[in-house]
């Protein structure tokens, strides 16, 4: 993402903004290919019409959670950790709770022994404040290695 905001974005205080849809729309396959994406290059590109439409970013947080993370599941490349991730950070939708490794080894138990289950549970037990929760504990699970 630094390279890409350092490539196409533009610069802001000393460092370089994310960004625009305009700038990201302009972007080719090739151009994420440079910047590092790798993989996610054709996703990115494959993607970007929608992810640069005011009117489909507005559909989205039309929709409750739940139907917000079942669309953007449709996009290429983006599974349920990385929809949960959108939803979280870039909507502030708290009750989204991400499961990305760190995440199950630090909530896996004898019951919660899938990320589903443990995404579950933790929205059950946090409601909207779930993703805030989720964010502790990653912090502590990364930095504290516990």
């Amino acid at each position: 993402i630094e390279r890409i905001c350092a490539r196409f974005g533009s610069e802001s205080g000393g460092g370089y903004a994310f960004v625009t849809p305009e700038q990201f729309y302009g972007i080719t396959e090739e151009d994420f290919k440079v910047s590092g994406a790798g993989f996610r290059a054709n996703y990115l590109f494959t993607d970007r019409e929608k992810l640069c439409d005011a009117a489909y970013i507005d559909f989205i947080r039309s929709l409750s959670t739940g139907d917000a993370l079942a669309e953007l599941t449709k996009l290429k490349g983006v599974g349920e950790k990385v929809a949960s991730c959108i939803l979280l950070f870039g909507m502030g939708r708290g009750d989204s709770y991400p499961v990305d490794t760190w995440i199950f080894k630090a909530n896996k138990t004898d019951e919660l022994d899938t990320p589903e289950k443990v995404r579950r549970f933790y929205l059950s037990r946090y409601g909207n404040l779930a993703g805030y929760a989720q964010q502790y504990i990653f912090y502590g699970k990364r930095n504290l290695k516990k």
